[in-house]
């Protein structure tokens, strides 16, 4: 039996809060002036979050080690990634 996980949000909570229209835009020359670890995707900044300390970064290595030595999917195609990939 498959089980998931619903959340239920009013409609009007999702209209709101993705206006990018009132958004303020950005240009390339403002992002070189700012400090701080930020992306511009089409004119609207987004602030990164900061990158991890070496014990999260070990850890990760060490579930990654273990998955990739250990989970066998019958599928050569099957990989282990440590983050998102495209």
């Amino acid at each position: 039996m498959e089980s998931f996980l619903a959340i239920i949000v009013p409609k009007e909570s999702l209209v709101d809060a993705v206006k990018y229209d009132e958004f303020q835009h950005f240009t390339y020359d403002d992002y070189k002036n700012w400090e701080g670890r930020w992306e511009l995707i089409e004119g609207v900044a987004y602030s990164m979050s900061p990158a991890s300390y070496p014990k999260h970064q070990r850890v990760v290595a060490y579930i990654w080690r273990e998955l990739s030595s250990n989970l066998d999917s019958g599928n050569e195609k099957c990989e282990v990634y440590i983050s998102p990939t495209y």
